[in-house]
């Protein structure tokens, strides 16, 4: 399950409804969870 309400950081929002999917999506392929670097960011 995947989605705004789900146990993380970022609850009720685009980044924690995107952050929650790929958590999901890395549990089902077995693999750890990557983000994106923000490279304007240093």
């Amino acid at each position: 399950m995947a989605g705004s309400y789900t146990k993380q950081d970022y609850i009720d929002s685009m980044e924690g409804a995107t952050m929650s999917g790929h958590l999901a999506a890395a549990a089902i392929l077995e693999k750890k969870a990557e983000l994106a670097k923000n490279l304007a960011v240093s």
